[in-house]
């Protein structure tokens, strides 16, 4: 499979900007599609293909993602583990 170079594009921005969709989109909207650096979000229950057509029509090749909530990065308290002796 060949990528594009706006593959790539797309894929880093969502790297570098991956804090800001998790806070924004978490919680809200299931799944994201990004094409060129803008997101599209995707409401629960709404078909990806046909947003991913919509996009693809207008001559962008998005790539998508499920959006994390802000509560999947707590951090969870480990106990220490027993000393046997």
């Amino acid at each position: 499979m060949r990528v594009s170079r706006s593959d790539f594009d797309d894929d880093a921005w969502i790297r570098d900007h991956f804090e800001m969709i998790v806070n924004k989109y978490g919680g809200k909207y299931p799944y994201i599609l990004v094409s060129a650096g803008k997101i599209y979000p995707v409401k629960a229950g709404e078909n990806i293909a046909k947003v991913e057509k919509k996009i693809s029509r207008k001559g962008g090749k998005p790539i998508g993602m499920p959006v994390p909530q802000p509560q999947d990065f707590h951090s969870i308290e480990v106990t220490p583990a027993l000393s046997f002796r």
